[in-house]
Formats: structure tokens, sequence, C-alpha cells
């Protein structure tokens, strides 16, 4: 997701990459090398305390999401963070908590709320041209690795089925007239 974020913020007209963080200074140094960038840590914390970096976006194992995103907020730096957020409720209302109490913006990567089809499917179900939502059927397919452990099983699980309630959510919630624009981050949104 690093890579996928990195590409598109290199295009972006609002948004310039300054520095990068990695799990070894190895990692940083290949990634910096290869998206053009000056400033990169072996160590995240490094980053965060960097001037420069206004903005981060945590693309760590999901176990780290909310170890790095808290200590994000406490920096003073908003935060993109890949979904899931964290691993539990409990987990993600302590981010929710701490971007808060630090006065930083959160929010979860679902890149997928701002496609012009989900934009389709929100003005459809709002005007009610397609009737009443009374079910909500979320499937969510992909081609797995041979890789069928139990751990692999879980990060699957965590990631994608992230994708399938968020959408039910989503739904759920324009369907009941709690979003004005379906839009994740819109302030009408109370979901």
């Amino acid at each position: 997701m690093a890579t996928t974020f990195a590409r598109g913020i290199i295009h972006s007209n609002t948004g310039t990459p300054v520095a990068v963080g990695g799990h070894s200074q190895e990692a940083a140094d290949t990634f910096g090398a290869h998206w053009g960038l000056q400033r990169c840590y072996g160590r995240y914390q490094d980053l965060l305390v960097d001037d420069q970096v206004q903005v981060v976006f945590i693309a760590t194992p999901f176990s780290q999401h909310m170890q790095w995103a808290m200590r994000a907020a406490e920096a003073g730096k908003d935060i993109l963070c890949e979904h899931p957020m964290a691993l539990n409720h409990a987990g993600a209302m302590a981010i929710v908590e701490s971007a808060r109490r630090h006065q930083v913006f959160l929010m979860e990567a679902f890149t997928y709320r701002y496609h012009p089809q989900i934009e389709k499917v929100t003005a459809l179900i709002r005007s009610g041209v397609i009737g009443e939502v009374h079910t909500i059927q979320v499937n969510f397919a992909f081609q797995r690795e041979d890789d069928h452990s139990e751990r692999r099983l879980i990060r699957d699980i965590l990631d994608v089925g992230g994708n399938c309630v968020s959408l039910a959510r989503l739904v759920a919630g324009v369907a009941l007239g709690l979003s004005a624009s379906g839009r994740l981050g819109d302030p009408s949104t109370s979901f």
C-alpha cells in the first residue's frame, strides 16, 4: 500500500512526499531511492520528529497501526492510516481519542469510498430511485496466495472483511439518511 500511496502522491497537485520511515534503514533507503526522497529514516519515530512532515500515511503491518497512529497524533501529525486502523474496536477508539486530544486529522484509508461507482450507488439510494434498502449483502472476492496459514487468513479477514463491513455501514447510513454525501470525512456522517 505504501507503493500505491507513493505513486498517487507523486502525481498529486496538493501533496508532496518529503520523507519515508521504514522498519530498517535499508528498507527506507530503498523505498526513498525509488521515489526520489532525500530523507529516509530507518526508525519510524525519527520520521515523527521531522518538522517538514505534516501528514503521515501508516502502512505498517496491521498489528502496528495503533501504536504508530497514536504516536503520530502525539507528535502533532495528521494521519491517514491504512485499514484496518486497529485490530479491534477498543484499539480504534484509542486512536480516535488520541487524535481528538492532540487535535489532528485522522482518516482510515478506504479508497473505494471515493470511487465514482460508490458515489453513484449512494446517490441512487439517497434519491429513492431503487427503492428502500431492506437487506445488505456484501461479497468481496480475490485470488489467495498459496499460503493458507492461519496468520494469512486472519490478515485477509481483517483486510478484505473490513472493506465489506465499511461498505455495508456506508449503505446503511445513507439509507437511513445519516450522511449528506455518503463520503467518509463528511462532517454530517454519524455512523
